[in-house]
């Protein structure tokens, strides 16, 4: 997974929803100490010295990691087995923007809804497009 330097930052929030367990690797360009929440809850917590990476195996849930430096990351789905690679995606930091310019033609109205299940809570965003 290739991330931009702009992608970079001390905060990220994500899920992981399907194929647990959630590898989310790091790397720190200054010495950080990481650590991932989920719910406000501590999950774990992790030194990562500069110019390494770690990797937080984690199950399914909706997640907030933080950084006393600057860090990168990435999540894949392993399955389970460990030798899957599904669902791949790059963390973004947090930010209250949202990515893309308004047009004059056409809009984006996102819907959150929040739909809990007896494993997780899932997160869906409906997209509403208007022609002019």
């Amino acid at each position: 997974m290739w991330n931009p330097p702009a992608w970079a930052g001390t905060s990220f929030n994500f899920s992981g929803t399907a194929d647990a367990p959630h590898l989310v690797t790091i790397y720190a360009f200054t010495n950080s100490t990481v650590t991932v929440n989920s719910g406000g809850t501590l999950v774990t917590s992790q030194a990562v010295t500069a110019g390494t990476n770690h990797t937080f195996s984690l199950p399914h849930g909706s997640y907030e990691m933080s950084s006393t430096g600057i860090i990168i990351g990435y999540i894949i789905s392993s399955g389970g087995s460990g030798n899957k690679v599904g669902d791949p995606m790059a963390l973004l930091p947090s930010s209250s923007s949202l990515l893309g310019i308004p047009s004059k033609t056409r809009y984006w109205l996102p819907t959150w809804m929040a739909m809990p299940t007896t494993t997780m809570t899932q997160m869906e965003i409906r997209a509403r497009v208007r022609s002019p």
